[in-house]
């Protein structure tokens, strides 16, 4: 980049204080311009993209997408609902965490271009964002459970009450993953769990363990503790929209409160069955997927290809004649974990001997082979069709690329990822090759599909293979910046290689549909999936929070909550959404905040115009991929009243 001219006049150019007299010239020849529309991706005239960066130091996305959701889709909402009750609203930290994720949002930081040292210096900001992000995520939920009514949970046999935060906008009806501690002197083996309303809430403990610690009330001499830490899943029913539901834990006998609609396992076959899917684990390491509602059987899911690159940081580079392995012929360790009521954990491991390096400039690969490994954990839940995979890739080989291999058996001419506030529907010379996607990739037929849900990892591609085939890029490593510059490697971006391990996670979602549209529930399970739950623990007290409380619904639209936070002025709570799809909907949203009026505002919060609420709803308008921001006056939460 270069400085502008110190006489632009002489150059005959025009000067501009300011972006907003550009504009306004602009729009006197707006009816010579040529309109462009979509993507743009596939026009090098217009724009070329260098889609390969998406998985270039896959562990710096992993690390965004953490930091991100921990301080979008906790912090920042967790603190605008506490403030009623805590009269703080921590904007300075909160503006700091920010500053530390943007910071690595630079060019070529975020797409893993750049030198060792500057990312390694971004793992380290990325640690400092989500250190702040997550301690004040924890005091604002702190704060709320303080000021739930969990009276509820006062009896004989009574360990305490656990309250679960849902950050979207619509009803969680997936499992809960919790997690919850007391001392290992008064810890039972097993927990009954209720609501409010006395129903059973069956829990499975998946682990346990033992944590040592001091322990210290600045009042006494500090002395040793010892904890007894639960993971445990619950089936806690629909949890309301973008709100908190309360549970009473209590001591119990193992397995007393079993679900109606267990999990059915075979060890011996190694399947799972739900109400939803049947998955079965094949001696090839491969996912045999069921699913109920259209009968459809998936086969030979979540294999692995790994191939040689010859490129550089920015594009990957197939090596010619260069050797293809497949981790259907590799020798799978398979042993169940978990069996049950409520979880299900298989976990899969494998040895694979791979080349060492390319030779040459990309000439070839080495004869010299290293052994990599693959671990993966696949769990199935009672109540879900999500099937959720955690791999562990512990990458030994330089210059090559894996990715994880999913046939749909849809042969269709378009497939569904979701972008940049919007749902793109990927056509034509955009349908195969690699493509962006934020939190899923989807191919859907006249009555069936299959989409890829994922965490951090941005890389997909629709073969055109005859099977319909989604491909998930999990790792890819190369050791020179460009190879236009560089013969083989330079030691600056040697860690662009990715050698160690790494622990990503994604999904596979089988839906019905009808005509090939995507359902809206596919963007549902996909955020879901992406941002998870969040839940602590506090006592049996009076609160002015009921005990199954949402803040916020979205009854109607499709709408994606973006943000909800404090206005940057501290004077109303800012809810953000966007309409992914490119027709115009009507919005409507449900409101459990007490608020004296609503505004529709810019993204600089400017007010635009008034919005009335009536019996707690409020009507709007989305256009087509469209960020709507809403500012509710009055009260920051119910708290106040």
């Amino acid at each position: 980049m270069l400085p502008p001219p110190e006489d632009p006049a002489a150059l005959g150019v025009p000067s501009y204080d300011n972006l907003s007299d550009c504009f306004a010239l602009s729009a006197q020849y707006r009816d010579q311009f040529q309109t462009l529309e979509g993507e743009l991706r596939e026009s090098p005239d217009i724009v070329y993209n260098l889609q390969d960066t998406l998985v270039s130091r896959v562990y710096l996305k992993l690390e965004n997408q953490r930091a991100q959701d921990s301080l979008i889709r906790f912090a920042e909402p967790l603190n605008a609902l506490a403030f009623g009750a805590t009269k703080k609203y921590p904007a300075g930290f909160l503006a700091k965490s920010w500053k530390y994720l943007l910071e690595n949002h630079t060019h070529d930081g975020i797409c893993g271009c750049s030198g060792n040292d500057v990312c390694s210096e971004m793992m380290t900001r990325f640690q400092k964002s989500r250190n702040i992000s997550d301690t004040y995520a924890r005091v604002a939920l702190e704060a709320l459970a303080a000021q739930t009514d969990t009276r509820f949970a006062a009896a004989e046999n009574g360990y305490g009450t656990l309250v679960v935060f849902n950050p979207q906008p619509f009803a969680a009806d997936e499992p809960v993953c919790v997690e919850f501690v007391y001392p290992s002197s008064e810890a039972p083996e097993a927990f009954r769990v209720t609501d409010s309303d006395g129903h059973a809430c069956p829990c499975q403990i998946t682990a346990a363990r033992d944590r040592e610690f001091i322990r210290s009330d600045f009042k006494s001499v500090q002395h040793f503790a010892k904890d007894r830490v639960f993971q445990a899943v619950l089936q806690a029913g629909p949890l309301p929209a973008f709100g908190i539901k309360a549970f009473r834990l209590e001591k119990a006998a193992a397995n007393e409160n079993a679900p109606e609609d267990a999990l059915l396992v075979s060890k011996e076959s190694r399947t799972v069955e739900n109400a939803y899917i049947t998955l079965s684990v094949a001696d090839n390491g491969t996912l045999t997927l069921t699913d109920k509602a259209t009968g459809y059987v998936y086969r030979d899911l979540n294999y692995f290809i790994e191939e040689g690159d010859g490129g550089d940081a920015y594009i990957f580079n197939q090596i010619p004649g260069g050797s293809v392995h497949d981790s259907r012929s590799l020798r799978w360790d398979i042993e169940f974990l978990q069996d049950g009521p409520l979880q299900a954990a298989c976990r899969l491991k494998a040895e694979w001997e791979l080349p060492f390096e390319m030779t040459g400039h990309a000439a070839g690969r080495s004869a010299q082979v290293v052994k990599n490994s693959l671990e993966y954990l696949v769990h199935v839940y009672a109540g879900s069709p999500v099937v959720r995979i955690q791999l562990h890739v512990d990458n030994r080989s330089k210059d090559h690329r894996i990715r994880a291999y999913f046939p749909t058996g849809i042969q269709s001419d378009h497939v569904w990822a979701d972008g940049q506030f919007s749902l793109e529907k990927r056509t034509g010379s955009r349908l195969h090759g690699t493509m962006p996607q934020q939190t899923f990739c989807a191919v859907s037929g006249e009555q069936r599909g299959l989409a890829i849900l994922e965490k951090g990892l941005h890389q997909y591609d629709y073969l055109d293979d005859g099977n319909g085939t989604l491909a998930l890029s999990i790792i890819r490593g190369q050791g020179a910046l460009y190879r236009g510059f560089f013969e083989r490697y330079n030691d600056e971006y040697s860690e662009t290689q990715c050698l160690g391990g790494f622990d990503m996670e994604y999904a596979i979602y089988p839906f019905a549909t009808q005509g090939g549209a995507l359902p809206d529930i596919v963007l549902q399970k996909a955020a879901q999936f992406n941002t998870g739950l969040r839940s602590t623990q506090t006592g049996s007290h009076e609160g002015r929070i009921p005990a199954c409380q949402s803040f916020l619904a979205l009854e109607e639209g499709g709408l994606q909550l973006s943000s909800f936070k404090l206005s940057e002025d501290g004077s109303r709570i800012v809810a953000r959404f966007y309409n992914p799809r490119a027709i115009s909907v009507q919005a409507r949203l449900a409101l459990a905040l007490p608020v004296d009026s609503a505004v529709r505002m810019n993204m600089h919060e400017d007010v635009l115009a008034a919005l009335p609420v009536t019996d707690g709803r409020l009507a709007f308008e989305a256009g087509p991929c469209e960020i709507v921001t809403l500012g509710f006056d009055g009260v920051f939460s119910p708290l106040e009243r």
